[in-house]
C-alpha cells in the first residue's frame, strides 16, 4: 500500500472524529459489530496508535490520559501480535 493511501485513510479518520458531541464508546460498539475483516483491519490501526503513543516522552493535558493508557497497554503488547488479512 502506498504512503499516499495511508495518508488518505488517516485524514479520513481524523476528519470524522474532529467533531464535538459524538459518543466514542457507541462508535466503538458499532465497530465491534462490523465485518470481521474490518474489525481486524481496525485493530491494526489501534495497535499502531498504541505503540506510537507509548514511544512519546511528552503529553500535554489534552492527551495525557491517552499517553498513560497507551504506555500501560504497550507493556502487554509484543512484536508477536499479528492480525492477518483473511
Amino acid at each position: 500500500m502506498s504512503k499516499l493511501h495511508e495518508q488518505n485513510i488517516y485524514q479520513s479518520i481524523s476528519r470524522a472524529i474532529n467533531v464535538m458531541g459524538y459518543d466514542g464508546n457507541a462508535v466503538g460498539e458499532l465497530l465491534a459489530h462490523d465485518h470481521p475483516t474490518l474489525q481486524q483491519d481496525f485493530m491494526r490501526i489501534v495497535v499502531g496508535f498504541i505503540k506510537a503513543q507509548a514511544e512519546k516522552d511528552y503529553f500535554d493535558l489534552r492527551n495525557e490520559a491517552t499517553g498513560k493508557v497507551c504506555k500501560k497497554l504497550n507493556e502487554v503488547l509484543t512484536d508477536e501480535e499479528y492480525f492477518p488479512h483473511v
